[in-house]
């Protein structure tokens, strides 16, 4: 994984001919080049403009690259690959260009598409404007592609027309027939065939004639709104690969539009995570686009078993249970199919109690189980919550309060509650700031205490004092989003904000190691399997936004 664009959206990725080199362009109108093997070293970062990067496209011999965005004076540019020089002048668009495509053989080309609904044409190098084709597409133009020898343009845009150009010379050849939708993106993986997606839901593929195109297949991929085509690349000249708006990736035959892989992800951030303990290599998380995935380590398959649950209430195993456990939209607490119970406003599951699970609802600053036979109301919103193995107990830390007008000092504590919700001891806080986090072991000897400051400290339950050999774990330096407790030991795992995660030993009150760049926009939540393996996942803004998972070996 590459991270060098501190945390800005990558919003074009293109690889070389070579394929030794990546190039990536960011939102900031950074543009990186990389390596495509190995630890991915930098070779080279850019500042091409002040907007964001587009479409990027290399020259055939790998020497050059074309960059498009939506830059306020420059918005299309070519630069050698390792200096960053500019070859040439490329204006002429009146506004952003969303898509430029090179020549892929000599005389070299450059083609741009515009969202002033222009496609130019520059000759080079240096590459200079040639000429300009107004009128051929009457909305913007969303894509530009060369057939493999350059005997030909295409581009797409969002008025539906696909327009054939000659590759030298740029001379306007024909138009495809017109669909009522938007074409966002073609692909040529021969000089004959091209493929298109479809804002309608359709992949399709034309034969190139001399005079017109003829449809040789046209799949619907399905009738919901995540199933939008709007992205296709090849794969070779056998395949092609389009994305849809949901994130998933699909592979398809070019010879007869049959399906050959999909390739199921979220779109959006994951919010929680499960492993299920009958099934040793199987992890399942939640994410933004209120969708459950499943992911098989042992063939890599990745599932979407439910949609339209609520990302952050989370998601639950039992040992005693089968099926996973979840709240959907309308607070109904499913256990595989069964319906447990109704909470409208559950906001987070926490445990279990005698196989019922337990929900703090925010709205209702209360805690209950599923089934109703047990209720607790907590006196103020919390900041942080734990719920001990059957309900033997419970903890939650408020915000910090003050103590005095005069001295202006505050008092931060963890409570901790009897089962009849009744407060039994308060533990003074070691931390500076508000805890935003609590987690019980498995066997319940400790409690970890996370603050927003990312102190992290651990209290025994034995006597129910913070140990002080922890009291000075100060090595994230964001807030605390996660942690979890190794089955079998005394080590716990805490992710941060900071993209970093820390495991500590209770036992020698040590830092074992320390994970840095572990997700490009923070770590969000760690799990451990019981053999020791780290599963830890997050929010990942790369290109699409999707949420990354990775697993560690410590």
């Amino acid at each position: 994984m590459y991270v060098g664009h501190a945390g800005k959206r990558v919003q074009a990725v293109a690889i070389s001919p070579n394929g030794q080199w990546v190039a990536s362009g960011d939102i900031s109108g950074a543009l990186m080049v990389w390596g495509a093997k190995g630890d991915h070293p930098s070779k080279g970062e850019f500042r091409l403009w002040s907007g964001e990067i587009r479409g990027i496209s290399w020259s055939p011999d790998s020497q050059r690259i074309a960059v498009c965005g939506s830059g306020r004076e420059v918005s299309a540019v070519c630069i050698m690959w390792d200096t960053g020089n500019k070859i040439g002048d490329m204006s002429g668009h009146q506004k952003a260009v969303n898509t430029i495509a090179f020549r892929p053989a000599r005389p070299f080309r450059i083609a741009t598409g515009s969202e002033d609904m222009c496609v130019n044409f520059y000759e080079g190098p240096p590459f200079k404007f040639k000429m300009s084709h107004t009128g051929k597409h009457s909305n913007f133009v969303q894509g530009t592609a060369f057939t493999p020898s350059g005997h030909l343009l295409l581009t797409c845009g969002s008025d539906g027309l696909v327009n054939v150009y000659e590759g030298t010379t740029a001379d306007f050849r024909y138009a495809f027939p017109k669909f009522p939708c938007t074409a966002f993106s073609l692909v040529c993986p021969d000089d004959d065939t091209v493929v298109v997606a479809y804002a309608d839901k359709h992949v399709r593929c034309f034969r190139l004639g001399q005079e017109a195109a003829t449809l040789t297949w046209d799949v619907e991929v399905g009738k919901n709104l995540g199933d939008q085509q709007v992205g296709v690349a090849a794969a070779g000249k056998d395949s092609v690969i389009t994305t849809c708006l949901d994130g998933r990736l699909m592979k398809w035959s070019v010879s007869d539009g049959q399906l050959i892989e999909g390739i199921v992800g979220s779109s959006g951030k994951v919010c929680s995570l499960a492993i299920n303990p009958s099934r040793r290599a199987s992890v399942i998380w939640t994410s933004t686009d209120s969708a459950v995935h499943e992911w098989k380590l042992e063939n890599h398959e990745v599932l979407c078993i439910a949609r339209g649950i609520r990302p952050s209430a989370g998601v639950l195993y039992h040992n005693g249970s089968s099926g996973l456990v979840m709240v959907d939209k309308d607070g109904t607490v499913l256990q595989g199919m069964t319906r447990l119970g109704q909470i409208p406003d559950a906001s987070q599951l926490l445990g279990f109690s005698e196989g019922s699970p337990i929900l703090f609802s925010a709205k209702g600053c209360r805690l209950e189980t599923a089934d109703g036979k047990w209720t607790v109301q907590l006196p103020r919103d919390p900041l942080a919550l734990a719920v001990g193995e059957d309900l033997r107990c419970f903890v939650a830390a408020y915000e910090a309060s003050t103590s005095s007008l005069q001295e202006q000092t505050t008092e931060r504590a963890v409570h901790v509650y009897n089962s009849a919700g009744e407060e039994v001891r308060a533990i003074k806080s070691s931390h500076k700031a508000d805890v935003c986090l609590l987690r019980f072991s498995r066997d319940e000897k400790h409690l970890a205490v996370g603050a927003v400051d990312g102190s992290v400290s651990v209290i025994s339950t034995t006597d129910w004092a913070t140990m002080p050999s922890t009291q000075h774990w100060t090595f994230h330096t964001s807030r605390i989003m996660s942690c979890d407790w190794l089955p079998a030991g005394s080590r716990l795992a805490t992710a941060g904000l900071d993209k970093t995660v820390c495991i500590f030993d209770v036992a020698t009150a040590n830092l074992v190691t320390r994970i840095f760049d572990c997700h490009k926009d923070g770590v969000t939540c760690v799990r451990w399997f019981d053999d020791g393996t780290l599963v830890i996942y997050t929010p990942v803004a790369t290109g699409g936004g999707d949420g990354f998972i990775r697993l560690w070996k410590i």
